[in-house]
């Protein structure tokens, strides 16, 4: 896993005393903000990702006034007409939403209190937040990471977004008319949410907001709490994650370290982080994957939940994380104390004198962990990384129509951006899905602490890739320079590292996402400048053709080694003027191996592929999705895409697209005999001792005909040698077939197959649109002959079915079939 960037030439420099930053003196980095300029298009987006759950959410424009928090003279207190939704098991204990005075302390806790407290915006003592009858478990994770950061020291981060503020100190004040302004990071920028102060009061002992266990009037963590699910849709939400959620409420990098993924160790993890975390610059949060309860009572965790990393120490064996549980009901049957043998070599290192406290209990609902079991019980790291840390930023704003029609191994018609990486600096790229509307449908109870709804605003599976195509489009998923693997949450960081100066191209991947429209922020934070834009194309013209593989229509032919390969679907593709190209091949199946070949075919129909005919294919069958580029002008005229499964009647939907240099046109080619009358001529076998025979053809009327001849199976007489095995009986001698007018030496060929040369009749013999004129009989009869190339000698039965696809219905008439010999 790649470190974090070098932080010490991007900040003054920090002073320290035996290796110990002076954490009261700790500068606050600059964010960058974006420096590219947005198209209209863009602004439009923006502004249409200000509506949201019935609210409007406007881009942030300026620090509200002072004048704004005041309770002037005849007003009322303000007061948010829009009411957030609770769930039903929420609003069974609702006692309604009061205002602080009423709200804080909680009425439950007041019997138990020496002294009635006021609802206060700032504590002396340390913070213990937790949730309790909301099921926010990220959100309130990720304000116990924060409290934990200023609590060593660090400049606040939460309540530089929270109005009114103390300009000096940058601690939340109360606002005298009850109403706040939130400053919160999401839908592509930062945006205004505007709530009053009530909170919603239960009449049992629960209790619906987040609260503060060591100073339970504290006020604005509940305040924060409400600005934020005002934006994700009430008090109901179920949680996602505290790397969104942090996202969200502070505008700093979201990442998510899949824990079981092949790619992180415990020892690169810690060592990216564990500096960063000294600094006050990364915000770490953990979560567990789904586990049944025996697992739980095992481990001592909760099913589905995030836990704040409040602390790291390391030691010279073993390195330590302090988590927090944040659900106030949670227990936990792990260790809350520091092993008694720990002895600390970081900056926290520990003296004689403060080692029994070291070994004392760490606050309730707090334990500690190593590294090593982190991975192995949970199943991801949040991290949230200072935008500080870089110089620049740019964003580019998209809409993304996502279709599941054809397969995901292809990229030609995903999102692709251009950008340029600078060699030795590292480029952060981060794809943010937009929030939309919260639906929410409840499976059960909240009794235990665990998340059980299931919201409507899911994102699926998203990703980024980065190729080396010089901020060119790409076609395919492979092969791509870096990747990072698809998370099912709404933002995916990858830290790109440019091998070279160079432009590159970053596209956007998804996996089980609806097939609709989805807006996305892409984001490039980095040391210098760079340049995001759209993905340039290489070829101006497009076209794209659908079709179907279908063994019901006799479409789905196989490989080229098939014998019924030249059943599958083909195409004429026209060219007016010579062209570099491009063909993609994309099916509805991603697991099916597909191919296609392109061919000197004249724009016909082929049915036998010669070496010589290939101009190009595909390569190697590939599942999804199959490409070739031509980069060598291929000049104007007709030519015949053949597209293929590797597996005969496979069935199929797919779509061939064509880039081109030039105008360029698809159309399908119809199977053999679309359009016209079919005619068979029962009986047709060549038998022991003879290589030929024929049956009459006649014309009524003048007519256009197709013939084919294919193989059925071959036997062997009873009296004929019995010990030949049967497989050999199976082997059939290659045929020809042709059109001869009269017999003996005054015949004629009128036509014949394959230019006169013997062919496999597995695949099929054939005389294409020859034309007869019932004038032909006037002197001769016409025969239809086939000769098979083994003899008389073979001592086989080869049996043939033999076909007419005839212009007009009932214009031929033909006889039995003979053996055919030049002299009689």
């Amino acid at each position: 896993m790649a470190s974090a960037p070098d932080t010490i030439h991007m900040r003054d420099l920090q002073k320290e005393i035996n290796g110990t930053p002076i954490l009261g003196k700790i500068k606050r980095l600059r964010e960058p903000s974006n420096s590219r300029l947005l198209s209209t298009a863009e602004e439009i987006l923006l502004l249409k990702g200000s509506k949201l759950n019935g609210c409007k959410f406007p881009p942030w424009k300026s620090v509200p006034s002072d004048d704004d928090f005041l309770l002037k003279k005849g007003e009322d207190l303000f007061c948010d007409h829009h009411e957030l939704h609770l769930s039903d098991q929420q609003c069974a204990i609702l006692d309604g939403w009061k205002r602080p005075a009423d709200a804080l302390p909680p009425p439950s806790m007041r019997s138990s209190m020496d002294t009635v407290m006021s609802p206060i915006m700032d504590s002396t003592v340390p913070t213990d937040l937790v949730q309790d009858a909301a099921s926010d478990c990220s959100v309130v994770a990720s304000l116990c990471a924060e409290s934990a950061r200023v609590e060593r020291g660090h400049p606040r981060i939460l309540s530089l977004g929270f109005f009114p503020h103390n300009k000096h100190t940058k601690s939340p004040i109360t606002s005298l008319n009850g109403k706040y302004v939130v400053r919160l990071n999401f839908n592509g920028c930062y945006r205004k949410v505007v709530i009053d102060d009530k909170l919603p009061v239960s009449k049992t002992d629960k209790i619906l907001h987040v609260i503060d266990r060591n100073n339970p009037a504290l006020l604005w963590p509940a305040l924060l709490e409400k600005a934020y699910l005002k934006v994700r849709g009430g008090y109901d939400f179920p949680g996602s994650n505290s790397a969104t959620d942090l996202w969200v409420l502070t505008g700093w990098i979201p990442e998510q370290i899949l824990l079981q993924w092949r790619d992180p160790n415990a020892r690169d993890v810690w060592k990216s982080l564990y500096n960063s975390f000294r600094y006050g610059d990364v915000m770490i949060t953990i979560g567990t994957g789904k586990m049944d309860r025996h697992t739980e009572e095992l481990n001592g965790l909760e099913s589905e939940h995030d836990y704040a990393v409040l602390d790291m120490k390391e030691t010279d064996h073993q390195k330590y994380l302090l988590l927090k549980n944040p659900w106030a009901a949670g227990t936990s049957s792990r260790s809350t104390k520091i092993p008694s043998s720990l002895e600390f070599t970081d900056t926290h290192k520990s003296s004689p004198k403060d080692s029994d406290q070291l070994v004392e209990k760490a606050p309730q609902g707090t334990f500690w962990v190593t590294m090593n079991e982190a991975f192995q019980l949970f199943e991801s790291l949040y991290v949230n990384w200072n935008p500080g840390l870089f110089r620049f930023r740019e964003d580019i704003h998209f809409a993304w129509r996502v279709s599941k029609d054809f397969s995901n191994t292809a990229f030609v018609d995903n999102p692709q951006f251009s950008i340029f990486g600078k060699a030795g600096e590292a480029t952060w790229l981060l794809l943010c899905c937009h929030f939309e509307d919260a639906i929410c449908f409840h499976t059960g109870d909240q009794a235990t602490g665990t998340d059980l709804s299931v919201r409507g605003d899911t994102f699926g599976l998203i990703s980024l890739y980065v190729f080396d195509t010089q901020g060119r489009r790409v076609y395919l998923r492979e092969p791509s320079l870096q990747r990072v693997p698809h998370v099912n949450c709404g933002q995916t960081l990858l830290r790109f590292n440019p091998p070279s100066s160079s432009l590159y191209t970053v596209v956007v991947s998804g996996e089980d996402l609806e097939s609709r429209s989805r807006n996305f922020t892409l984001s490039a934070f980095s040391e210098s400048p760079s340049s995001l834009s759209h993905a340039t194309q290489k070829y101006p013209f497009r076209t794209r053709i659908t079709g179907a593989w279908a063994s019901t229509t006799a479409t789905a032919g196989g490989n080229p080694d098939s014998p019924i390969y030249s059943q599958n679907p083909q195409f004429r593709l026209v060219l007016r003027e010579r062209a570099d190209m491009a063909l993609l091949l994309q099916t509805s199946v991603d697991s099916l191996p597909v191919h296609f070949k392109l061919l000197h075919g004249k724009g016909e129909r082929v049915y036998a592929v010669r070496r010589i005919d290939i101009i190009t294919d595909s390569g190697e069958h590939r599942h999804g999705s199959a490409y070739a580029e031509l980069n060598a002008f291929l000049p104007a005229g007709k030519y015949t895409v053949i597209c293929n499964t590797f597996q005969a009647n496979r069935e199929a939907e797919f779509s061939l697209m064509v880039d081109a240099t030039s105008e360029v046109t698809l159309e399908p080619i119809p199977r053999e005999g679309a359009g016209r009358s079919l005619m068979e001529i029962p009986g047709a076998h060549i038998g022991p001792g003879a290589n030929r025979v024929a049956a009459p053809i006649i014309p009524k009327r003048i007519v256009r005909t197709n013939l084919v001849a294919k193989f059925k199976y071959a036997s062997r007489p009873l009296w004929f040698d019995d010990s030949v095995q049967d497989d050999e009986v199976r082997t059939r001698s290659p045929l020809r077939m042709s059109l001869q007018l009269g017999r003996r030496a005054g015949k004629r060929i009128l036509a014949t197959s394959n230019q006169g040369e013997y062919a496999d009749p597995e695949n099929g013999v054939r005389i294409m649109d020859f034309d007869l004129d019932p004038a032909m009989l006037q002197h001769h009869d016409i025969w239809l002959v086939l000769e098979r190339l083994s003899g008389t000698a073979s001592g086989t039965d080869e049996h043939y079915n033999v076909q007419l696809f005839n212009s007009i219905p009932g214009a031929i008439t033909t006889g039995a079939w003979c053996v055919w010999e030049d002299e009689w």
